[in-house]
C-alpha cells in the first residue's frame, strides 16, 4: 500500500505541510528528521509540521484505517517513512512524496516500525522508542523518535544519539568497545574470505596440474609398454636367440658361440618375457 491511497497532503508557501486521512482515516506523526514537530502527537484526522527552505528529510507516519460499518467495521494500521523537501528557489513550495517509500541514503542506517514504535540497529544493538526496551539488555530506549529519524537521515551519528539519550559514560564506553570489536571481526571475516578464495584457487590449480601429470605418466607408461613389446619382438627375431631357443626345445646343448650371443641378449630381458618365449 502507498501513502497516497490513505493520505492527502497540502503544502503551504510558508513551509507548513498538512497531512489528512482519507475516508475518516486517522493518523499520527511519530517522528521526523526535519522542521518543528509537536511535542506530543495523538491520532487525529490531520496533522501539520514545518520544514525550512533548502531542507530535505523525512517524516514517520502511522495511519489508522477503517473498513466496513457497524459491528462489521475492522480497524487496521499502516506505517510509512515519507520523504519531504523544499527547494531553495523563489516561489517554490514544500513537497512530500506520497507515492513512494523514503529510504536512507546510507544503507547502514535502516529503520523500521514496530507497532507504533520506531527502531534502528547500530552495531548489533537495537535503539527503540518502545518503553519495553528499557528492560532489555540488547536494546537502548530512545524517548524521542525524532532522534532515530535524524540518525536514519544521517543528520546525527551514533555518538550523538547516545549522548542525546543520556547514555552513561560506562555504557557509552562499552558500546564503543563493542563497535570496535565488531569492526575488527568484520575485518577478520573479510580477510578469512579472501584467504579462503585464494586457497580454493590454489587447490584448483594444483588439482589441474596433478591431472596433467597423471595424464602424462599414463602416456609415458603406454609408450614404454609399447617400446618394450617392440624391443622384445626384435630380440625374438635375433638369429642367436632363435638358435638357442631351438636347442632348448630339442633339449640339446647349443654351441658355445650361439650360447654366448644369446646370453648377451637374453640377460637384458625380464624373466617373464623369456619364459613366454620359451613357451612359444
Amino acid at each position: 500500500m502507498r501513502a497516497n491511497q490513505v493520505l492527502v497532503a497540502t503544502a503551504h508557501g510558508n513551509g507548513i505541510i498538512t497531512l489528512s486521512g482519507m475516508h475518516e482515516n486517522k493518523l499520527v506523526i511519530v517522528g521526523a528528521s526535519i522542521g518543528n514537530m509537536p511535542g506530543e502527537n495523538y491520532y487525529s484526522n490531520s496533522h501539520s509540521f514545518s520544514i525550512e527552505k533548502g531542507q530535505t528529510g523525512m517524516v514517520a507516519v502511522i495511519v489508522q484505517t477503517r473498513e466496513g460499518t457497524g459491528k462489521h467495521q475492522r480497524t487496521d494500521s499502516c506505517s510509512f517513512f515519507l520523504g519531504v523537501s523544499w527547494e531553495n528557489k523563489e516561489g517554490s513550495a514544500p513537497k512530500i512524496v506520497l507515492d513512494a517509500e523514503w529510504v536512507p541514503s546510507d544503507p547502514g542506517r535502516l529503520g523500521c516500525f514496530y507497532f507504533d514504535n520506531v527502531e534502528t540497529v547500530i552495531d548489533g544493538i537495537t535503539y527503540s522508542t518502545s518503553v519495553h526496551s528499557k528492560d532489555d539488555a540488547r536494546k537502548r530506549y530512545v524517548p524521542n523518535a525524532n532522534l532515530i529519524c535524524r540518525y536514519m537521515d544521517s543528520k546525527i551519528d551514533a555518538a550523538a544519539l547516545d549522548e542525546a539519550i543520556g547514555a552513561p559514560a560506562k555504557q557509552a564506553a562499552e558500546l564503543e568497545r563493542l563497535r570496535n570489536e565488531n569492526a575488527a571481526l568484520r575485518s577478520q571475516n573479510e580477510q578469512l574470505d579472501r584467504t579462503r578464495l585464494n586457497n580454493e584457487a590454489l587447490v584448483t590449480g594444483l588439482r589441474a596440474a596433478l591431472r596433467r601429470q597423471i595424464t602424462n605418466l599414463a602416456i609415458w607408461k603406454m609408450a614404454l609398454v609399447g617400446l618394450k613389446i617392440a624391443v622384445s619382438k626384435q630380440w625374438f627375431q635375433s638369429k642367436a636367440v632363435k638358435a638357442a631357443l631351438a636347442h632348448i626345445k630339442r633339449k640339446e646343448k647349443p654351441a658355445d658361440d650361439e650360447l654366448l650371443q644369446a646370453d648377451c641378449i637374453v640377460a637384458e630381458m625380464s624373466f617373464t618375457d623369456l619364459a613366454a618365449m620359451v613357451r612359444d
